[in-house]
């Protein structure tokens, strides 16, 4: 009896042990392109011995794969036992990744043979950024009406903070978003609810001036949404492009383009006055239905 009361109560360990769970941690600090990108994956494991194996690491795209395989042995100690799998990741570029970091379990069977149990799976991203990363961006304001927009993630997104230094030196008149919604300084009225970075803006002045924009450069892959009909977008790539190679990505959903200079782009008509697009302009386009892409940079 007490041998059958014995063998019960160790088949219930093994059963209650705590499951697992595990965590990501991204080990290098403010990551660049072209240097290496450490990541790990460490927890406890509790359900008698185990090894870890098929280890799978890849970067594709923009996102990054971290998979690796559990195999729980049938016989084997209960005690708590820490893991830590580490890999580093070369040459990244400067993108915000999604990291995918997939786990599979394998229990041993009777005959010794291993089985497929469970998948567990946890994301988080990571950006990288730029090796040469300047910290600021500067416009070159016409006195005029200027369509704007900047490469740059602002260290705020506040309307006023970020027109001050030239409201201070008494250059802005006005700004405006593609919803109509305005900043007037003289009146001190802003209904603009914030500095979107995939956006352009209007912006009129009373002289040539330059505004500095502080913050950190957008990853390659930031992604411009579009609505129905008109939006003013911003232009990130470093370099400059023909207004066809910049749009391909929209294909036939781009019915129309304008720059802050009257000209035009009419892709069904393969007509364009439009100089290359340029960092530091916005430009209006109107699309046939929502959308979303990528500059190709």
């Amino acid at each position: 009896m007490k041998r059958i009361t014995l063998t019960v109560l160790l088949i219930m360990l093994v059963v209650i042990m705590p499951a697992h769970a595990f965590n990501l941690r991204i080990e290098t600090e403010n990551p660049i392109e072209g240097e290496p990108l450490t990541l790990s994956v460490s927890g406890e494991w509790g359900n008698n011995g185990f090894h870890i194996a098929d280890r799978e690491f890849s970067i594709g795209n923009d996102t990054i794969y971290f998979n690796f395989s559990f195999y729980e042995h049938m016989w084997g100690g209960q005690a708590i036992t820490p893991y830590h799998v580490e890999h580093s990741y070369q040459d990244v570029e400067p993108v915000r990744y999604t990291i995918l970091v997939i786990v599979q379990f394998f229990w041993e069977g009777w005959d010794g043979e291993f089985e497929e149990g469970d998948i567990n799976g946890i994301g988080s991203h990571c950006t990288v950024g730029f090796r040469d990363d300047p910290g600021e961006f500067s416009i070159e304001l016409l006195e005029r009406w200027n369509m704007i927009s900047a490469p740059i993630s602002p260290e705020t997104n506040d309307i006023r903070e970020i027109f001050a230094p030239i409201v201070e030196s008494e250059s802005l008149e006005l700004a405006k978003d593609d919803q109509g919604r305005f900043y007037f300084p003289e009146q001190d009225f802003c209904n603009i609810p914030r500095w979107s970075v995939t956006e352009g803006y209007l912006v009129k002045v009373t002289e040539a001036v330059e505004l500095t924009i502080m913050g950190e450069q957008l990853p390659l892959n930031t992604q411009v949404r579009v609505t129905e009909n008109w939006n003013m977008v911003a232009y990130f790539p470093r370099e400059a492009q023909d207004v066809r190679e910049a749009f391909a990505p929209l294909g036939e959903n781009l019915l129309l383009a304008k720059d802050g200079f009257g000209n035009f782009y009419h892709p069904e008509f393969d007509f364009s006055n439009m100089q290359q697009l340029r960092r530091g302009q916005g430009y209006l386009i109107k699309v046939a239905e929502w959308d979303r892409f990528v500059w190709d940079w």
